[in-house]
């Protein structure tokens, strides 16, 4: 495959492809050369290597495990009971209930720096071996969101405190490199990398795709033509939630109702279509959009063809608080309310919730597991271990291919678990309510 890099081609400099590390089954291949080093994208699910490492490096570079928000790692997680490695405590107020440091998501990054945000305005790096935080920045706005991090930098985006709203940090020192504002009122949504940019949603109804390196403005898309008049400042049909990206499209959510299918090169137009309920962070994955819409008391998990977006399947499950997906293998995994009259439990106390396990293509259930845990987040997967945090300060490790509870981790601390755990270089990693961010091994 030729490439150019500062008006020379290379020919044969680098291999024209290699296995994806994150879950999916699809290859690597180059689209870029950027200082001399290749820019390695899947095409399944759009993710890159940081900083120009190698593809088999252990990376998390955004919510959701990757950029299709699959919810699948790479790093496999302890098959025996866990020991606490380390805790990270955030600023905490006590009287503002999350803290002045309420941690806003699990760690991304690798196996030499973590980085995650507070809900407050602070950016944090530590060293994943010991928790000892390397660098902190402060900003003027609440970060309510995954950070994202490539190419040496760390993209975090937040609302408030007068802009710019999208900053990119140097992953060294915590330095800004760029903002970017543009009369935007607000960045809400999860940013995430692809194809060389950064690509995030706005609370005033536009998501934009800006240059990794520069933080130039590649394309934006406006919703505002589907939203029925009189619109006004504030308007939560403006809302655009946190994209996914796969098989060369961005798939987000909007306040107003509706799902959109993007060219992640162009920003043109693919396909939209109303959704049952607002689609929080849709999964892209196989040919597959998946989106949990509430519909009353009920929750709807929905299933649209990725290349037109015309519906392939839909299951009714009782809803469980949780709004996102897991799917691997051709399997999705899915909390919900236990049935009436069932009675089963894993074996500790009486069930509280099921686990869900149904065929992709179909939406046929394989197999269910009751749980005695009150599950806090969605879950997460790394080879044959799925985990979840609970309400009560716990992580659980569900071994799928035994249908059976491996092992409880503990906090001891009874405060809920505020995102599903991200499993990097091993280590388990999620952040409690008392703004603490746990690791585990």
């Amino acid at each position: 495959m030729p490439m150019i890099t500062a008006g020379r081609r290379v020919q044969g400099a680098f291999p024209e492809s290699r296995d994806c590390t994150y879950g999916c089954r699809h290859k690597l291949a180059i689209v870029a050369v950027l200082s001399a080093l290749p820019l390695w994208v899947c095409h399944g699910c759009g993710q890159e290597p940081v900083s120009g490492g190698s593809p088999g490096t252990t990376i998390v570079q955004a919510g959701g495990g990757n950029a299709a928000r699959t919810q699948v790692y790479s790093s496999l997680p302890p098959t025996q009971a866990p020991r606490l490695s380390w805790v990270f405590q955030g600023k905490y107020d006590s009287a503002r209930g999350l803290g002045s440091g309420g941690i806003s998501s699990s760690p991304v990054g690798g196996e030499d720096r973590l980085f995650f945000c507070s809900r407050w305005g602070e950016c944090y790096s530590v060293d994943p071996r010991t928790g000892k935080q390397r660098w902190s920045s402060s900003f003027r706005m609440i970060i309510p969101t995954w950070p994202a991090c490539a190419n040496s930098t760390v993209f975090i985006g937040g609302f408030g405190g007068g802009g710019p709203h999208l900053l990119a940090l140097d992953e060294e020192s915590g330095r800004k490199k760029w903002g970017f504002a543009e009369g935007m009122v607000g960045v809400a949504s999860s940013p995430v990398v692809a194809r060389g940019s950064i690509v995030f949603g706005t609370t005033t109804g536009v998501i934009y795709a800006l240059d990794v390196l520069t933080g130039a403005e590649r394309w934006h898309f406006d919703i505002a033509e589907d939203i029925d008049p009189p619109i006004t400042k504030g308007d939560d049909r403006l809302q655009v939630y946190s994209p996914a990206v796969s098989d060369g499209m961005v798939c987000f959510g909007a306040g107003n109702g509706r799902l959109y299918a993007l060219d992640v090169v162009t920003g043109k137009e693919m396909w939209k279509v109303r959704t049952l309920g607002q689609a929080f962070v849709p999964t892209v994955v196989e040919g597959k959009v998946y989106y949990c819409a509430t519909q009353g008391t009920k929750d709807v998990l929905c299933v649209l063809d990725s290349k037109d977006g015309s519906s392939r399947w839909k299951r009714q499950i009782a809803s469980h608080g949780t709004d996102s997906v897991a799917v691997a293998k051709g399997l999705v995994y899915v909390f919900g309310d236990l049935p009436s009259g069932i009675d089963k439990s894993d074996g500790k106390d009486a069930a509280n919730c099921v686990l869900y396990v149904l065929d992709a293509n179909t939406g046929a259930e394989e197999w269910q597991l009751a749980l005695a845990d009150d599950p806090s987040t969605g879950a997460s997967l790394a080879g044959s271990t799925l985990l979840f945090g609970t309400h009560d300060g716990q992580v659980c490790a569900v071994d799928i291919e035994k249908r059976r509870v491996r092992w409880r981790f503990d906090t001891g601390k009874k405060e809920a678990v505020t995102c599903a755990p991200a499993i990097i270089a091993g280590v388990v990693l999620f952040p409690c309510s008392d703004a603490k961010v746990y690791a585990i091994h």
